[in-house]
């Protein structure tokens, strides 16, 4: 069973770890079903992590915060449909073919970095950087599993 865990602006840095100021006070309450109960033994880990890698652990919020503000704003101009590729996704070879179409943009960012990385040896692009690429692949993977739980364009 999911938990439901409403986060606003009095709880959102305690369990979340947003910092509160990142989100302004006149944005709607944020509703977040955890699929992982966060226990006292969970809590005390973040904050320990929290305590020894400050920079590490606040950088990680951050770019997820990014990828989020990213990922919705090229949903709001894509559509569900560039993931979807048309189809409903109710049913198993519908859920596959949308995977294919992830597996190929994923493999696309893979040979980018592959080729600037290793093969030119800088991490210098001509085109999209390198940290795009990577922010790239880590919400692809999130797209991806809301594919497999059937949550996607819901």
């Amino acid at each position: 069973m999911a938990k439901k865990l409403v986060i606003d602006d009095d709880n959102v840095e305690a369990i979340v770890g947003f910092a509160s100021t990142r989100v302004p006070k006149e944005n709607p309450v944020f509703e977040l079903k955890l699929y992982q109960e966060v226990n006292t033994e969970t809590i005390e880990i973040i904050e320990k992590l929290t305590e020894m890698y400050p920079e590490t652990v606040g950088g990680f919020k951050e770019y997820m915060l990014e990828e989020f503000i990213t990922f919705c704003k090229k949903q709001y101009d894509y559509g569900p449909g560039n993931i979807s590729v048309g189809t409903q996704l109710k049913t198993d070879k519908e859920k596959m073919i949308s995977l294919k179409g992830l597996w190929f943009r994923c493999n696309d960012k893979i040979q980018r970095l592959f080729n600037i990385i290793l093969v030119r040896d800088t991490l210098v692009a001509t085109n999209e950087s390198v940290e795009d690429a990577w922010m790239d692949l880590s919400v692809y993977g999130k797209i991806a599993r809301l594919v497999m739980s059937g949550r996607w364009s819901k």
